[in-house]
């Protein structure tokens, strides 16, 4: 029995002297494992025996060290080879994590972020998140040195129209089979991440692939996609259109309206006994009030609606006199950009335009 027991201190002393020989391992005084071989001191005087006068991390209960100069490019490496790895970037004091084929990061069973390349042609790096990614800013690469084919888009922004907007809560995405492993005793089999239950806003993919299919890319298991960025410029185009075509209808009202503003004045004032106020509210939903001073000798005064096309669409006598009102009812027209022209005793007096909006 003491005989054995010698036996496996000589052993020992055997196997730590060879590790402290061969630099690869070495327990240091204050128990910290450091693994790798020095081949430099401080000094820069150069060794080929581990030596702990190089800085290294304290705090640490094991280092891993370098093999090269200055105690650099220490890393670990798992399975065959160097396909997959953790370690120092260059000695740059950056972290890298190595995988040829992609990374997979996991809480419990469930993956929340993977990076893979992908296993249709042609094959690309892809970078999907299961849950909610937060950021102090988003750029995207936009350099015109960067981009061949440039062109306008034309009148696509008319395409907006046919675009379908919906509310949906999501469902859990299936783990990607790239990702998937099997059962061992230390890794279970991954769970797909449960994305919270907020009401989200935006477009169906199926429908936006009909109308602009650049927008939309499809995943080697067939889940669509939508690159919401990409609409930006359609909506850029969308309103400069539809100011030029507001600028354009301002100048038609208002070369519509000079007659009678010369007549009646900017502020819709003939004289001190006919006054035709702005409706209120303007833009309107469901009802607007018109405010008028009629003159107690006046026979005849009404109120002519029409469209921007010139085409009268109601007319409302007004019956008061002096200061009175009428009430126009939203639900008799539809949204748009309405004029309304007071005629006192057969005479145009006085025009303004109005707004309903759905």
């Amino acid at each position: 029995m003491k005989n054995r027991f010698f036996k496996g201190i000589v052993l020992m002393g055997a196997i730590f002297s060879f590790l402290a020989a061969s630099a690869q391992l070495t327990v240091v005084e204050s128990g910290q494992i450091q693994v790798g071989t020095l081949q430099q001191t401080s000094s820069g005087a150069s060794v080929s025996s581990p030596l702990v006068d190089i800085p290294v991390d304290g705090n640490a209960r094991m280092v891993v060290l370098g093999t090269g100069s200055n105690n650099r490019n220490g890393r670990i490496s798992f399975g065959d080879s160097d396909h997959v790895l953790i370690g120092e970037d260059k000695g740059d004091n950056i972290l890298a994590l190595k995988g040829d084929n992609g990374l997979n990061f996991r809480m419990g069973s469930t993956t929340y972020f993977q990076v893979y390349k992908t296993v249709t042609l042609p094959i690309t790096t892809r970078a999907a998140f299961s849950c909610a990614v937060y950021a102090d800013a988003f750029n995207t690469s936009s350099d015109l040195r960067l981009k061949t084919d440039v062109r306008p888009l034309g009148d696509r922004w008319n395409l907006l129209s046919d675009v379908s907007t919906i509310s949906y809560r999501l469902l859990p995405r299936p783990i990607s089979e790239v990702a998937e492993v099997e059962d061992t005793d230390s890794m279970a089999q991954p769970e797909p991440a449960m994305p919270d239950s907020r009401t989200r806003y935006g477009f169906a993919a199926q429908e936006i692939r009909d109308i602009f299919p650049d927008l939309v890319t499809e995943d080697e298991e067939g889940f669509l996609s939508i690159d919401y960025l990409g609409f930006i410029p359609l909506l850029v185009d969308a309103y400069k259109n539809l100011a030029a075509r507001n600028e354009e209808l301002e100048n038609k009202i208002d070369s519509l309206l000079k007659p009678v503003q010369r007549m009646a004045g900017a502020d819709g004032i003939v004289d001190e006994s006919v006054i035709l106020s702005q409706n209120r509210p303007n833009p309107f939903t469901e009802r607007t009030v018109i405010d008028l001073t009629i003159a107690t000798d006046i026979t005849t005064a009404s109120l002519y609606i029409y469209d921007m096309q010139g085409t009268q669409v109601m007319c409302l006598p007004v019956e008061g006199r002096g200061k009175t009102s009428v009430a126009i009812d939203g639900s008799r027209l539809s949204a748009g950009m309405y004029l309304y022209t007071l005629i006192v005793d057969g005479k145009e007096l006085a025009t303004k335009r109005m707004i309903l909006t759905e």
